[in-house]
């Protein structure tokens, strides 16, 4: 019988208690998200500003990394009609020997 009335008493323990309140808990879990959410607040302003700095960041390395491929373009391009009106040959031969640039969405 005391067996029977120890585990009627274990299940209303709670072994997870807010130290700045008198919450109680039965996951800690529960108790963490309690904390964050009454006791220590998260700016989620601030995170969304950090979240929004970061992906302009990764948006400028990408533009950058375009530009220069464009520049390089460019310089052979150039290079390539330079070589062209030397040799005289027709514009479509030189656009021809070009490769053929495919370009993802960018996103």
């Amino acid at each position: 019988m005391e067996n029977s009335s120890l585990q009627c008493l274990k299940q209303f323990e709670v072994p997870y208690k807010c130290d700045k309140c008198e919450r109680e808990f039965k996951r800690r879990s529960s108790l963490t998200r309690h904390i964050h959410s009454n006791h220590e607040p998260i700016d989620v302003t601030l995170c969304k500003v950090k979240l929004k700095n970061e992906n302009l960041l990764l948006q400028i390395g990408m533009y950058t990394d375009q530009i220069k491929f464009l520049k390089k373009l460019i310089l052979i391009q150039e290079h390539n009609m330079r070589v062209n009106e030397r040799s005289n040959q027709p514009i479509g031969v030189l656009n021809s020997t070009l490769p053929e640039i495919q370009y993802g969405s960018g996103q």
